[in-house]
């Protein structure tokens, strides 16, 4: 593949719904065969909780803060972390939440790797997968839209060497292809306003509603009383809420269905409280006093 005279391309997923550990997982079985190798990193610390063995982007190529054009990374040939990513076996990077970074962070980090090389293609000429949807814009404190959009993806030289691939399958919905639809409506901003309700509100269909808490709960946590315990059957569910008391009422709901458990009450410190120890050495005997911010309470 080649493109602008590199013998490398960048290729830039639209994500809608994807699951990032699978393009990973199918990178990985690829490389398996070829005996080369992937790095995977991603924007935010909360995206690489789904990367397998991945790390952020910052921590993986010492992006530096705050980033400013023309910078480089705080990288050095002799560091491992340097060292694991311009070895020559690596071909692919894997950077999830694309979208969201400021374009210099991918100029520095491009511009990074072909100075430890002394290579002039971008990113040392390996293939960079960049992941995310660009509905998600980078944060630009008291920006204006000319400001946002000036540090997007899309105005960096980088831009001329991307490749565009839309994954149009939403892989959390399943099968659901009217939930699937509404929400691309909403993504791309033709979904029905409702002025008259409130600025820029949007109406919920009723299938997707569910005003029965009792019912959503069963839907959810189908005998919980019997499988609280297992790991795997928690990690799989979770009710979203954004409003605490709704928090409160569904849990005090789900604990009322734990038969066979005990309920324990644990209370927090919510008042400064001195201690007094007694400290007994061969010449005198002596009290010290330790305040609670010295003290680590488990």
């Amino acid at each position: 593949m080649s493109t602008k005279g590199h013998d490398r391309i960048m290729v830039e997923f639209q994500e809608q719904g994807q699951q990032p550990d699978g393009i990973r997982k199918f990178v990985d079985a690829r490389n398996q065969r070829t005996r080369s190798k992937c790095y995977s990193v991603a924007s935010s610390g909360i995206a690489v909780e789904l990367l397998c063995g991945g790390a952020t982007a910052h921590s993986t190529f010492h992006i530096p803060i705050p980033i400013e054009e023309h910078r480089i990374c705080n990288i050095s040939p002799q560091f491992k972390s340097a060292q694991n990513v311009i070895e020559t076996s690596l071909i692919i990077i894997i950077w999830d939440e694309a979208p969201v970074m400021n374009r210099k962070v991918f100029e520095c980090v491009s511009r990074s790797l072909s100075d430890l090389t002394d290579c002039s293609k971008p990113f040392e000429g390996k293939v960079v997968v960049l992941g995310g949807d660009f509905r998600q814009l980078p944060v630009v404190p008291k920006g204006r839209q000319a400001d946002i959009l000036n540090v997007t993806l899309n105005k960096s030289y980088l831009w001329d060497y991307i490749k565009i691939i839309h994954l149009r399958q939403n892989m959390r919905v399943g099968n659901d292809g009217q939930f699937q639809q509404w929400l691309l409506r909403i993504g791309n901003g033709t979904e029905e306003v409702h002025n008259n309700i409130g600025e820029m509100a949007i109406k919920i269909p009723t299938e997707f509603c569910q005003s029965d808490t009792e019912a959503l709960i069963t839907s959810f946590y189908n005998d919980f009383n019997e499988n609280y315990i297992k790991e795997e059957y928690l990690s799989q569910r979770a009710i979203f809420t954004i409003a605490h008391d709704n928090v409160d009422h569904i849990n005090d709901k789900m604990i009322k269905k734990l038969t066979s458990a005990t309920e324990h009450t644990y209370n927090s410190a919510d008042s400064k409280v001195e201690m007094q120890i007694k400290i007994s050495t061969p010449l005198n005997s002596s009290i010290i006093k330790i305040q609670p911010a010295y003290l680590h309470i488990n």
